[in-house]
């Protein structure tokens, strides 16, 4: 539904207050939402309504370079990166197999 609303804003079928509603709603969501693909989206979908003026205010207010809460992003202390956070459920094995020379 968030890309959808990006999708109706680039063929210009928001207006008014439909637009603005959804720049609120948005903006809430890319701020507060755990979810990084949802957090994505939302900028993705805001910069397609034409206010990335908003993402500018609310990135730096995001760059903290810490994980908030249960949140599975964050934004670099600079605000110009949105890092992914993987918590993997078990272990995970990093690097060659113990077969494989060097």
């Amino acid at each position: 539904m968030i890309i959808a609303v990006g999708d109706f804003a680039a063929k210009d079928l928001l207006g008014g207050s439909k637009k603005a509603n959804a720049i609120t709603n948005l903006m809430q969501m890319y701020a507060d939402d755990p979810d990084a693909g949802v957090h994505a989206c939302c900028e993705w979908s805001i910069k397609q309504l034409g206010a990335p003026e908003v993402l500018v205010k609310l990135r730096a207010g995001l760059a903290t370079g810490n994980i908030l809460g249960d949140q599975g992003w964050y934004v670099t202390k600079q605000g110009h990166h949105t890092m992914v956070v993987v918590r993997p459920e078990s272990e995970i094995l990093i690097g060659s197999p113990v077969s494989e020379a060097d």
